[in-house]
């Protein structure tokens, strides 16, 4: 028959028969009950509550849930705002694309015109274009002004008096110039083909 050693309170190591009705007799008081009560059995399902009576196996499968439902899965994908009911690999994901600055696109050209020239299209619903680095120069004789559109509305102006004379502005990481969310980035000169222009800008949310 299998047998189990174990320490009694002596500190005397002994035998005993594995069967769940040997709990210990007046001449062997020292003998213990091994149950599987406590531990359950593989079959158990997962605890409902974080009380009660539920075997170990139980409570372990109710923690296993509760990790797959808080930290969540590699599937998830990023949290969409800084509230709400998210996994914690989903609001991990929303901090790698606040943290990591997207790659930067550049655009260079001349401003031909008096009107508005549009730099990026508006990039949709929740999403803004941001700028991280704006660069005008006057490339004429004649004093002209520069506008920075959010759409329609103006939002950075410079004055260049002369020829030569410019603007350059780098917008820290983290800190770039963030339009309104869906609107698009226009430049405008107040004299057509006198203004150069250098922007570098990516778009998030």
């Amino acid at each position: 028959m299998p047998s189990i050693k174990y320490i009694d309170g002596s500190s005397n190591t002994r035998e005993r028969a594995i069967t769940t009705a040997s709990q210990g007799t007046t001449a062997n008081p020292d003998v213990f009950l091994f149950s599987s009560d406590e531990l359950g059995a593989k079959a158990d399902t997962a605890a409902t509550t974080d009380t009660g009576s539920f075997s170990l196996i139980s409570l372990f499968k109710r923690l296993l849930s509760s990790l797959t439902s808080n930290v969540g899965l590699q599937a998830d994908t990023a949290a969409t705002t800084d509230t709400g009911s998210f996994s914690l690999i989903s609001l991990f994901k929303r901090l790698l694309t606040i943290v990591s600055r997207p790659n930067i696109v550049y655009a260079n050209a001349t401003l031909t015109a008096t009107t508005d020239t549009q730099i990026v299209a508006a990039p949709g619903a929740g999403v803004s274009v941001y700028i991280t680095h704006l660069v005008v120069q006057n490339i004429t004789t004649t004093a002209t002004t520069v506008n920075v559109k959010q759409g329609t509305t103006t939002v950075l102006s410079f004055l260049l008096q002369t020829q030569g004379a410019s603007q350059v502005i780098a917008f820290p990481q983290r800190r770039d110039f963030k339009l309104t969310a869906n609107t698009a980035l226009n430049l405008q000169a107040t004299t057509a083909n006198a203004i150069t222009y250098s922007v570098g800008y990516f778009t998030g949310a």
